[in-house]
């Protein structure tokens, strides 16, 4: 059965369902055909005569439907319509008949074509408009690149460079073995050049260096405890320095000015207050600083007495320490011999290891040997491989590359049709007006020419700003000169009303007292022993460190070093042996016992410079107190001046 007639029966079936549906016998079917054609208005309430299984067998057994094919095709078809019916009618049969008369039109067309062939339309060409010549100077054509031209001829493979090296492991042992050969010939040179050197000794040059050391330590104390005599001022009339001040040193210095002039208020507040007398008040502080200078002499006895009293703990402390590294040099060379003695063993058993190894490397050798001329033969096969390859790949690039010249060619052929008809570059040109705006509707939208006015609008106020800004400045910058111009005079005269006072306080009107006299820390025997009796803790420190010094004399004049102590002990023995290490433990005890002798003569020289220095002091004091008058009205003024600037 073709699918005409299977359409014919699916309609037939789909129209007794819709009979059926309405309550309209089988029998009535042909008068009712033409108003479900026309979709008339359906009664849904009357009952169903016959189900849709009952319609499809009925259908299939009146007009003898044996197939099973055909009846699987009535029976989906007919079912999918019955069941998806809404769905059919809105994306189906709505769709379909909005089309209808499109699809009209396009079978009319179709058929027509099917009739009288299928030969399309030519288009019709628009006559060439003919245009005059434009006759310009032609540009110089460019001459197409040639084409490179690929070698066929194959380049044979180079030998590499590591094909005629040795091996890492072949280098090693080269390189051990010229380390190995080195060091042989040093040790040869070293034992042929001191063949005869045991036989001499010569003195040691740590006996001079040690002397020196010594002699640098006393030089370098006697030059941080030289005292310096005072510098005599002379008595010439000095100008004070003209300083250029600063607007900072100004600010400063009348920061001090009113500093100043608020402690003499609250000074004479007090005094009117309290009603006391101002030379009692005088009193007391000179009592108040001959008490602190006292303190401070006090205090740097005691630190001396300190230092002393360390010096003799390091001196009881050294002799120690030289006695254990004695008993340690004894344990240290015992533990020598054990270790040569270990260490003839270990180089024995190592040289047997040695000899093992070598025999080893050798059978590696072989090896290598017979593993370098397989690796050889299979690279003559791979590299004869990889050479039938590369001529395939170099036949395969060449024809590529023919491909690839020919396709240029036509791609230049094209290029140069299109550049016939594009028109010249600078041909076409447009006017623009410059009173214009853009016309896209913004709200900031101008011409250019309005852009320009204002742009110099902005320019002029922006330069009004920055001069009224500048006038702004300039007025501030003269006010804080005028300000600093009158601290500066006030400070002036100040300066003249504090060098008025001290010319009337002059320096013979006033005393000295005993304090003054002692000068950079120097102090008299007598000085000394006042501080010691005002305090006992001094006094007993004093005598604890004379009986260790005492005591160490003594100790030292009993093992026989007593010698001169202005030579160093090491400088007395220059041929002194260097074998043994106890006769270095008994030198190292010998310089140390000589460099605290050496010490304690510095410290005699010392007092003996510091009381010479005194004595000079004094006459120098003498002398000066009938200059320092004069010379103090001057150089005051010029000490305070720095130091406001600084």
């Amino acid at each position: 059965m073709n699918a005409k007639k299977l359409i014919e029966h699916t309609c037939n079936i789909l129209v007794q369902h819709e009979l059926a549906h309405l309550g309209i016998h089988a029998k009535d079917v042909k008068d009712e055909l033409f108003k479900i054609g026309d979709k008339a208005k359906r009664d849904l309430t009357q009952p169903i005569v016959v189900l849709e299984e009952d319609i499809l067998a009925q259908y299939l057994t009146e007009n003898k439907v044996s197939l099973i094919n055909e009846k699987t095709f009535l029976t989906e078809t007919f079912l999918g319509c019955v069941k998806h019916r809404k769905i059919l009618e809105e994306h189906v049969i709505d769709s379909i008949l909005r089309h209808v008369s499109v699809a009209q039109n396009l079978l009319e067309e179709l058929c027509d074509r099917a009739d009288y062939g299928m030969t399309a339309k030519k288009s019709e060409k628009k006559p060439t408009a003919i245009q005059a010549f434009e006759l310009t100077k032609p540009r110089p054509r460019k001459l197409p690149l040639p084409t490179e031209k690929i070698s066929t001829i194959v380049k044979a493979i180079s030998i590499p460079k590591t094909h005629y090296e040795d091996s890492v492991e072949m280098t090693k042992l080269a390189q051990l073995k010229e380390f190995n050969r080195r060091k042989l010939k040093e040790q040869h040179e070293n034992a042929q050049k001191s063949q005869f050197k045991v036989a001499i000794r010569t003195p040691s040059n740590k006996v001079e260096q040690i002397r020196q050391e010594i002699e640098q330590d006393i030089a370098q104390k006697f030059e941080q405890v030289r005292i310096k005599p005072r510098k005599a001022y002379s008595n010439t009339f000095q100008q004070p320095i003209q300083v250029k001040l600063t607007t900072a040193a100004i600010l400063r210095e009348d920061a001090l000015v009113r500093k100043l002039k608020r402690e003499e208020m609250d000074s004479m507040v007090r005094a009117e207050t309290m009603i006391c007398d101002p030379a009692q008040f005088d009193a007391w502080r000179e009592e108040c600083k001959l008490k602190e200078q006292e303190n401070k002499l006090l205090e740097l006895e005691r630190k001396r007495l300190d230092v002393q009293m360390t010096h003799e703990d390091a001196y009881v402390a050294k002799q120690e320490i030289i006695k254990d590294n004695r008993v340690k040099v004894i344990e240290v060379l015992a533990l020598k011999n054990e270790i040569k003695v270990l260490s003839q063993s270990r180089r024995k058993a190592q040289e047997n290891e040695n000899k093992k190894k070598i025999e080893g490397v050798h059978e590696i050798k072989q090896g290598i040997i017979k593993a370098r001329t397989k690796v050889v033969e299979d690279n003559t096969k791979i590299a004869a491989k990889v050479a039938q390859e590369s001529e395939l790949l170099l036949e395969q690039a060449h024809c590529r590359a023919e491909e690839e010249r020919i396709r240029k060619i036509e791609l230049i052929q094209q290029i140069r049709l299109l550049e016939k008809s594009v028109p010249p570059v600078g041909t076409l040109q447009k006017d623009v007006d410059l009173t214009e705006t853009s016309g896209i509707g913004l709200l900031g939208e101008m011409s250019i020419v309005e852009l320009q006015e204002r742009l110099v609008l902005a320019k002029l106020k922006e330069k009004d700003e920055a001069d009224a800004m500048r006038a702004c400045i300039a007025k501030h910058k003269m006010a804080r000169l005028e300000q600093v111009s009158q601290k500066l005079e006030a400070i002036d005269n100040e300066r003249e009303q504090r060098r008025s006072r001290r010319i009337q306080k002059a320096l013979p009107n006033r005393g000295f007292s005993a304090a003054s006299i002692v000068t950079d820390g120097s102090m008299t025997e007598s000085i000394k022993e006042l501080l010691l009796d005002k305090d006992s803790a001094l006094r007993s420190l004093q005598e604890k460190i004379t009986k260790r010094k005492a005591a160490r004399i003594a100790a030292r004049n009993i093992a026989g070093i007593n010698r001169p102590t202005n030579m160093p002990y090491k400088a007395l023995n220059p041929q002194w042996p260097k074998s043994t290490t106890s006769s270095m433990l008994t030198r190292s005890a010998a310089s140390s016992t000589g460099k605290w002798d050496d010490l304690d003569e510095a410290e005699r020289l010392y007092v003996m410079q510091r009381e010479i220095e005194r004595q000079k002091q004094h006459k120098l004091q003498s002398n000066y107190v009938d200059e320092e008058g004069a010379s103090m009205i001057e150089t005051v003024p010029i000490v305070e001046l720095k130091a406001t600037q600084i």
